[in-house]
């Protein structure tokens, strides 16, 4: 209901709400990449405290607090992409322009990307935006 609340006032004050609509999206995407380098610090931090507990300098507790440190940076990656899906296809849906090909796009959002791999998010901003 809040939802379609939201949608309804927002076609109401349709050039406000592009805008507000194009700022949640670049707002998102900024996000993954704040949680993309907070992810790849927290391996390398996993990596050096996992050898420090192999030659005594760290603790199994060091070791379990930087893996979760790793396991909640890569949920909220996870979650910020999911919002930035959600931006896009609300900023498209009050543009009108919501196709086949923007739908082929988020489609592939839904499949796992590693953190490894080069994210799709760059292109969007360009693209998509």
């Amino acid at each position: 209901e809040d939802v379609i609340r939201d949608r309804v006032s927002c076609l109401v004050g349709s050039e406000m709400c592009i805008r507000d609509r194009y700022l949640e999206l670049n707002s998102s995407a900024n996000q993954i990449i704040a949680d993309r380098k907070a992810v790849l610090a927290d391996k390398k931090a996993l990596e050096a405290t996992q050898e420090g507990y192999k030659v005594g300098t760290q603790t199994i507790l060091d070791v379990l607090t930087s893996e979760e440190e790793l396991f909640n940076d890569r949920q909220a990656y996870a979650q910020d992409r999911y919002t930035y899906i959600n931006n896009l296809i609300a900023l498209k849906e009050t543009v009108g322009s919501l196709g086949i090909k923007d739908i082929q796009y988020l489609n592939s959002w839904l499949v796992y990307n590693s953190i490894s791999h080069k994210d799709k998010y760059a292109k969007s901003k360009t693209n998509h935006s």
